[in-house]
């Protein structure tokens, strides 16, 4: 588990932690294509602040991108 602490590149939409995890995973890479990111700040107008970090990220590292209610209760966006 990482905790970014400060406003830096650690903090979403950063890679920091992305990239983190990426160096200390052993030699094994991510497989991208079976990853996905499931956020709540989507850019929705129910955002918190309007945000779009959760999105902004999983484009940033190239993984796909779901709400939580896309995800896990099969919604429509």
């Amino acid at each position: 588990m990482f905790i970014a602490t400060s406003k830096d590149t650690y903090r979403k939409p950063g890679t920091g932690c992305w990239e983190l995890i990426e160096r200390l995973n052993d030699g094994v890479a991510i497989d991208k294509a079976a990853s996905v990111f499931v956020g709540d700040s989507a850019g929705r107008a129910t955002d918190r602040k309007g945000g779009s970090a959760d999105r902004d990220f999983a484009s940033a590292v190239g993984v796909p991108f779901f709400t939580e209610t896309q995800y896990f209760m099969g919604e429509s966006e």
